[in-house]
């Protein structure tokens, strides 16, 4: 479309909006004269490492009817990202709950079923709300390191999914420039 944009085709009380997941050297060359100084430019995410095309991954996928559309983007998301209620007990509960108003969610991709009832546990703990507690030393000490392994567990999973919602919000990256 910017080709046949030369300029010479665009009144001169415009109001030009550019949008682009890249901005490639050849059209930032085109900016000037298509737009009018000053002009602005806006820059959603972490956008140094998206300069180069080769960093964007695009995918078509044909879908049949409009009813499948979402059910695919869906498909897709759930790759990047799983939601957890921390108040429930294991993920399953989670699922079933989620499910009611909503899409079903499960554990994350490498996570195991359990990993959410053992976070909302350590999360407990933390808290201070304690179960029933052993009497005998050597289970307490079990307890103890239990505990200490569900924690480690818990960091693992944040610090996974800190790394999926970096990913997804770096191949939702947009630029756009107006004037």
């Amino acid at each position: 479309m910017l080709d046949l944009a030369t300029g010479r085709d665009m009144p001169t009380s415009r109001q030009t909006l550019l949008f682009s997941a890249t901005f490639p050297p050849n059209l930032q060359a085109l900016l000037p004269s298509l737009l009018r100084t000053p002009y602005y430019k806006v820059e959603v995410g972490k956008t140094s490492k998206l300069r180069d095309e080769t960093a964007i991954k695009q995918e078509v996928k044909w879908v049949p009817t409009h009813a499948e559309k979402l059910q695919t983007l869906l498909a897709d998301i759930k790759a990047f990202w799983a939601s957890f209620d921390s108040s429930s007990s294991s993920s399953s509960s989670s699922s079933s709950s989620s499910s009611s108003g909503g899409t079903e969610v499960g554990p994350a991709p490498g996570e195991s079923p359990g990993a959410a009832g053992a976070a909302g546990a350590a999360a407990a703990a933390a808290a201070g709300v304690e179960g029933d507690q052993p009497k005998n030393p050597k289970k307490k000490q079990q307890q103890q390191q239990q505990q200490q392994q569900q924690q480690q567990q818990q960091q693992q999973q944040q610090q996974q999914q800190q790394q999926r919602q970096q990913q997804l919000q770096q191949s939702v990256n947009c630029h756009f420039c107006c004037c």
